[in-house]
């Protein structure tokens, strides 16, 4: 779609591009209530964003990037802004950041507020509802790339960690190493595709090997009787004659499984192992401990701006995606 811009505005609304920019401005003084309806009514219609920033500097490059992300309170976000941030200084480039918690409005409203400011591009780690708020970027042809989670089709290029594989790869290696009975506690997976793809690789992995499988999976982050739920889970279908694996594959949920785990202390990690997604400096920290698959974030976000930076000066073109390999810190018990 062709970007509005406010000459266009001002050619739907029958007046002029400075009366325009007086209404932009919110200077109505000199202007007839029919006209200010007039061009109310066409910014409206046509989803017209002003621009406050781009009239300020006659559209040249604002040399600022828009990064959207689903949380900044973990430590996976805080690294790969951290990577972003240092690749961007590198160019000369300032970031704006903003935090969705994968919700589809806030997301909507995080893009509209930046493209105000005038970005050059966006980085985003978008929710499964993005389409609306991808429309509104494409409309005003702004340089996109995802970042961890993406969409199902082929046309936004994308940065992201292997989580299928590494998920399939390390469950197939707790099968050999005897473990025989297998538990999931996760958020729901149809929300987010890193989530999907973290549940799909863990379930192929078992697929065909006749091993039992226990699923909790977690409809409120932030219900106060999480930890008792999980207690009770752990409680029901961890079997003392065998060897239990317990993953969480995600970070903010894996000191909480720990926590509920506490009766069970004196079985880990030898007949009772758990293992989840990031969260290395805690995993670090813990006895008896714990294994986990880490996302190399940092260089994630480094990737992601020299991808963005590429698109934004014409060097690359087109669908990309860049698959960067997870690593491992195993608990002495899967050595």
């Amino acid at each position: 779609m062709k970007k509005i811009t406010i000459n266009d505005i001002a050619k739907m609304a029958g007046t002029s591009k400075t009366t325009v920019s007086f209404y932009l401005n919110g200077k109505y003084n000199k202007m007839s209530e029919g006209t200010k309806k007039r061009i109310g009514k066409v910014i409206e219609e046509n989803n017209y964003i002003p621009n406050n920033a781009a009239r300020a500097i006659n559209n040249k490059s604002s040399k600022t990037i828009g990064v959207v992300i689903s949380s900044i309170t973990n430590g996976f976000s805080n690294k790969l802004v951290s990577g972003i941030e240092e690749s961007a200084l590198e160019k000369d480039y300032q970031i704006i950041v903003g935090s969705s918690h994968s919700e589809p409005t806030r997301e909507y409203k995080c893009v509209e507020n930046m493209i105000k400011c005038n970005v050059d591009g966006f980085i985003v780690q978008p929710s499964m509802e993005f389409k609306k708020t991808l429309d509104l970027i494409k409309r005003y042809d702004i340089p996109i790339v995802y970042v961890d989670s993406h969409l199902y089709t082929n046309d936004i290029p994308l940065v992201k960690t292997n989580n299928y594989k590494s998920t399939y790869e390390f469950t197939k290696y707790l099968i050999r190493k005897g473990y025989n009975n297998f538990l999931i506690i996760e958020a729901d997976p149809s929300n987010l595709s890193t989530r999907l793809e973290r549940h799909d690789g863990f379930y192929d992995a078992l697929n065909g090997t006749n091993l039992p499988v226990q699923e909790f999976v977690v409809k409120n982050k932030n219900d106060k009787m999480l930890v008792e739920k999980l207690v009770e889970f752990a409680s029901k279908n961890i079997d003392l004659t065998k060897r239990t694996v317990v993953f969480s594959p995600n970070c903010w949920m894996l000191p909480k499984v720990y926590e509920s785990l506490k009766n069970f202390y004196g079985l880990m990690p030898n007949q009772l192992g758990l293992y989840g997604f990031d969260n290395d400096e805690w995993i670090n920290s813990v006895t008896p401990s714990v294994s986990s698959i880490i996302q190399p974030a940092y260089e994630e976000g480094k990737v992601a701006f020299k991808l963005l930076y590429e698109l934004i000066k014409g060097y690359r073109k087109g669908y990309v995606k860049e698959v960067i390999d997870c690593d491992l810190i195993l608990n002495q018990s899967v050595l």
